[in-house]
């Protein structure tokens, strides 16, 4: 007897939460932090940047937190993607349904020596897009 078939539109039966099963339907944005062309790439090389830009754009706009691994303290509410022998760090803006790329390095020096960059470059993107500030009230006529 043949198994029925699954309809394309099904759920994946993965167990993963229905957040992320909405998520695999919607394209996030990526951002790339600056510093990646200019401190990053020198560090890998050009062949291994490429790899880990081309594994990126196929898999963190589709399911970023299927695709990645959750990183624990000092680096909490991040996330790595493994390609090759380097490690992309990411964080996940819900917010603006965003993927911030803010670091790819050696998976050997990537965890103990860059952690600090890591964190200087998750706080350099959350001003790069703070909300611009509301608007002053109306002002009032001073009372005679």
């Amino acid at each position: 007897m043949k198994k029925p078939r699954r309809s394309p539109l099904a759920a994946p039966a993965t167990g993963k939460t229905a957040l992320a099963q909405d998520d695999q339907n919607e394209s996030w944005r990526v951002r790339f932090s600056p510093r990646i062309l200019s401190e990053d790439l020198p560090e890998i090389g050009h062949a291994a940047y490429e790899q880990a830009k081309k594994a990126i754009r196929k898999k963190l706009p589709k399911a970023p937190l299927e695709y990645g691994a959750p990183l624990h303290a000092p680096l909490h509410g991040l996330y790595k993607l493994s390609v090759g022998h380097v490690r992309v760090a990411y964080h996940i803006e819900d917010a603006s349904h965003e993927v911030w790329v803010l670091m790819i390095g050696d998976r050997k020096a990537i965890w103990n020596s860059h952690q600090g960059s890591i964190l200087d470059r998750l706080d350099e993107q959350r001003q790069h897009v703070a909300p611009p500030a509301p608007p002053p009230g109306p002002q009032r006529r001073p009372s005679r």
